[in-house]
Order: C-alpha cells, then structure tokens, then sequence
C-alpha cells in the first residue's frame, strides 16, 4: 500500500495552504459602493447641462467623480493585491496538487489484483484499504478546496475586469468635465471686482521678491482702485473650515518633516488634476507662476489673512475677483511629468548639474511576473548601463557588512542612484539625496511610505518623493 503513505503525505503539503483568501462580500460591497458614486457622478454630469449655475453644477459633478474614482481605485487596489496573492497560492500548491494527480492516476492505471492483495497477507491488506478509505473523504476535501481556489482567482479577475473598465470610463468623463468646467468660468462675466490690477506693478514685484513673505507683504502694491472694507470675518471658524482639495494631509501647519525641518502650510496628497476650491468667499490677490511654487493662486478671505495655494497646473479667475465660499480656483497638478521616460531625463539633467543623489526604491528583489512588478537587481541593471556605473544596488539578501560598505560607497564616493528595497526605510542619513522614486508605490503602505520619503529632504535644498 505505497500509494496510501504518499497520498496522505501529500494531502498534509496541500492542506496547510488552504486558508481563505478574501470576504468576497466585502470586495462585492465596496465594488459595488463605487459603481454607485460613479452613477451618482453621472446623474450630476447630466443635471450640469441644464443648471442655471453650470459652473456650481459642474464644480458638484467634478467632486463627485473625483470622490468615486479614488473608491474605484482603493477597491481595485484590494482587488489586485488579492488577485495576486490568489494566483501565488495557486503556484505554490501547483506542484503538491499535480504529484498528487499522477499518484491517482497510477493507482488508476494499476491491475486491481495489484492493488488488493498485500505481501503481508490478508491483515495488511485489510489495514491499507481502511486508510485509503479514512485518506478519501480528507482527499475529496482537498479537491474542494482547489475547486474554491481556482473559482476564487476567476471571480477576482472578472471583478478586477469591470472595476477597471468602470475607471476608465469615470476617468474619461472626468476630464471632459474638467475641460467644460474650463470653458465655462473663461466665458462667466457676473462676478464682482474688489480691485483692477496693475500689471506693470506685478512683473516688479515677480521680479524683486526673492521669498514668499516678501511677496505677500508687497500685494498691495498690485492693486488700483480697490474698494473699501472687507469680506465676513473668519476667524471664528478657525478649525472648522474645509480643505480646499480632496486628498490626505501627510503634513500639518508646522509640523517638522522627517529632518526635523519646520516648514510653513499644510502638504496634501492629493489624485492628478484634483479641484481645487476657495473655503470661503474670498478676493483672488494672485494667480500664477511665483517662484519654486509652480503655478499659484493667492486669495484673501479678509484683510490680514491669505490662502495661499501652491503646486496647481490650472488656475481660473482674474486677479481682483470676489469668488463665492466653494468657487474653483484651480486644478492640482499631475504626475505626467514623471514617467519614466521624462523621469530618466530628469535625473540626467540633475546629474550633470548638481551633486545631487537619488534613491530609487523597488518592493521585490526577484522578478515576479505573478505581481508585476520590477525587480531591484533588473532596475539597478538598467539604470547602470545608462548611468555609466553610477548606481548602487542593496537589497535585505545582503549580510551587514555588505550593507554597511554599500552606503559608505553612496555617500562618499561618486555614485549617484542606489536603488533598494526597503531595507532603507529607516536609519539612513544621506544628507545630498533630493530624490526618491518609490516604484510600485500601492505595494507599499502608508506608513512605509512615510518613512521612505523622509530619506530625502534631510537639508534645506528642494526634496521630491515620485510615485511611481
């Protein structure tokens, strides 16, 4: 009875794998959550068309489908991260599951006077066919449970399937809402002017203040005519007002960054192109380009107080405009600048110009095509070859001293780009890195995240952490 001491043995390999992989309600749930939004975002699209105020109703459409898109998303995240770690179970029961087939499949194949009698005679026999019998019911068992496994995988790339195409579709709309919206405020004429801006005046004050503070003390300078008094006072609502964008703070008015380092404002993550709205009525003091900023619009709610908000890529209205609480202001900027083929043109140029080093961070380091990811060793390959041998590669498979000698290198010698896994999140010093990329950055978590992005930004100069 060979066949019954291999079979239990394999069945033992197949079942400590069989754990559950997900609550399929709760993906169905938050599948179905976001297919709602998304309607909602629609029927407010629709209802935009014909709305006395379009720009009120397109601004409503706008928030709608950004908030049902960043549901999609999270749910296509969870669902892709279990999509994966179904098919890596799947792997990993592969080979139990096929060495079990074939011990069937022999056993089917054998002469059945073979297989019933025993050379220890009769006893033995009878011994054998009860453990086969006690193995069967273990083994339909099994049987079941890769049943469930493999409709498990289908169900979560059909659901993975429609998800996506709902996005797309959401993502598509999005923007031709955008664009509407756009069109809409160039073509609004209705909107109270508190000053005519001079811009003679402007392109002095762009030219002579070397500081935002410097700035924002000389925007008086810039306005003519402007009329007396101020709007509603603010200051008791201290606390209460609402975020000008949708996203998540990742820093607060304040708050010392992974340096130690104070900076002014609150940091918001926020999706590409997010809207970006006053909290309250307000007078547009500036709009546009203002030193490392990127494109800004400056507002006053009242006198003594400014809202400035930086790092846009669209700005609306016209300086000297009294905007309602909720007006658009402008749309966040994208992440377009930082595809990989810009992004390598980026780090060249810093090279070439600067002294500035760059981490590059990637979740795995063996190539995975199950999770789709780039491996460390393959990256740290081909940033090499175009870097000239200026990169590094450390990754947790390294001893300590092999690690300890890889960052004196990174930091003493003329390397540039160390790629790594996150064996870098903490306890790394490199006061000259300015930028990390973070590869397959939804593999990682937040707090992981976190962590990666204070490596940089350690000193006074411009830092950027690039999600890739």
């Amino acid at each position: 009875m060979k066949y019954a001491a291999r079979i239990g043995i394999l069945i033992a390999a197949i079942f400590w794998t069989a754990i559950p992989l997900f609550a399929q309600s709760d993906l169905e749930f938050q599948a179905r959550q976001a297919q709602q939004s998304l309607d909602n975002a629609w029927y407010r699209l629709e209802r935009s068309k014909s709305a006395k105020d379009r720009i009120s109703a397109l601004t409503d459409a706008i928030l709608s489908f950004e908030e049902s898109l960043s549901l999609a998303r999270d749910s296509l995240r969870q669902i892709s991260v279990l999509e994966a770690r179904a098919q890596q179970k799947l792997l990993v029961e592969e080979e139990a599951y096929a060495e079990l087939i074939g011990v069937l499949l022999s056993i089917d194949k054998s002469p059945i006077q073979a297989e019933l009698l025993h050379p220890d005679g009769p006893m033995a026999t009878a011994r054998g066919g009860m453990l086969i019998a006690d193995l069967l019911p273990a083994l339909e068992e099994k049987v079941h449970t890769l049943r469930s496994d493999l409709e498990a995988a289908r169900y979560l790339s059909e659901l993975q399937y429609q998800v996506t195409l709902d996005l797309q579709a959401g993502l598509v709309a999005l923007q031709e809402t955008r664009a509407a919206l756009g069109r809409a405020i160039a073509d609004r004429d209705d909107l109270p002017k508190r000053f005519v801006e001079d811009p003679a005046q402007t392109a002095i004050l762009l030219a002579a203040a070397d500081t935002l503070d410097i700035f924002a003390d000389g925007l008086s300078l810039i306005a003519k005519n402007e009329a007396e008094g101020s709007l509603p006072d603010i200051t008791t609502r201290k606390g209460t007002l609402p975020m000008p964008v949708q996203g998540k703070v990742i820093r607060y008015f304040n708050e010392a960054d992974a340096a130690g380092i104070k900076r002014p404002g609150i940091v918001v993550a926020t999706s590409d192109n997010a809207l970006v709205r006053t909290p309250t009525a307000a007078t547009i003091r500036y709009r546009g380009p203002l030193l490392d900023y990127g494109l800004v619009s400056i507002l006053e709610p009242q006198q003594d107080i400014l809202y400035i908000l930086a790092g846009l890529s669209t700005v609306y209205g016209d300086i000297g405009e009294v905007l309602p609480a909720g007006s658009p202001v402008g749309l966040m900027g994208t992440s377009e600048l930082f595809d990989e083929k810009n992004l390598i043109e980026r780090i060249k140029n810093k090279i070439n110009n600067s002294n500035d080093k760059f981490f590059w961070v990637c979740p795995l380091i063996e190539e995975s095509q199950e999770l789709d990811l780039k491996a460390a060793t393959e990256r740290y390959n081909s940033l090499n070859k175009l870097f000239k041998n200026k990169a590094l590669l450390i990754h947790g498979q390294l001893n300590e001293k092999e690690k300890e000698e890889t960052m004196e290198k990174f930091k003493n010698e003329d390397y540039r780009i160390l790629v790594a896994t996150t064996v870098i999140e903490v306890g790394i010093d490199i006061k000259s890195a300015t930028t990390i990329i973070i590869e397959h950055a939804e593999r990682f978590g937040l707090a992981q995240l976190h962590q990666l992005r204070g490596r940089v930004g350690r000193n006074n100069a411009e830092s950027y952490c690039i999600l890739l």
